[in-house]
């Protein structure tokens, strides 16, 4: 997860590993600078063959019972997540916790549950019909999307134009 990106950074990149680090929380480790560039949601999504994918809109009492799929303990996104089940009064059943969202989003079109990720995270399954986002008000969660690098080291062309392109999208 992020964390882990930003404590390999701070301990020198790991010897030639990691320079930078996309994360959902700003730098909080020595050695570690960063910045946050764009805002995203935390959406609920089902696979396109879940029946609550049918629903225009749901309320947050449908979801009741359902079982989620989410990332580790830890990720910014699942603590995004648990804020957002807290205030829409949910509890959530986690089926399974991951430490991908690639991991996460298998695991929902294989039928184990209900996730919650980046509206980013899930955008291209979305549009070809793979994965639904679930309209739930008072479920989504506004968060930060950033950068961080080891302090000092200098972003190569193909780094700087992927970081000014989390600003633009």
């Amino acid at each position: 997860g992020a964390a882990g990106a930003r404590a390999q950074l701070g301990a020198g990149g790991a010897k030639g590993g990691r320079r930078w680090a996309g994360v959902g929380q700003g730098p909080d480790t020595p050695g570690v600078v960063g910045e946050m560039r764009a805002e995203d949601q935390i959406v609920p999504f089902v696979a396109a063959d879940d029946p609550l994918a049918k629903a225009a809109t749901l309320e947050a009492s449908d979801l009741a019972g359902r079982s989620f799929v989410l990332r580790e303990p830890g990720a910014a996104t699942r603590q995004v997540a648990d804020e957002a089940l807290q205030r829409a009064g949910l509890t959530a059943h986690v089926s399974v916790e991951l430490g991908t969202n690639e991991a996460v989003k298998r695991a929902v079109m294989g039928g184990l549950g209900l996730g919650l990720l980046s509206r980013r995270a899930i955008a291209v399954e979305v549009s070809v019909g793979m994965l639904k986002e679930l309209k739930v008000p008072g479920l989504a969660a506004q968060r930060a999307i950033g950068v961080v690098w080891q302090e000092g080291a200098l972003l190569n062309k193909a780094e700087q134009a992927f970081v000014d392109e989390i600003g633009r999208a």
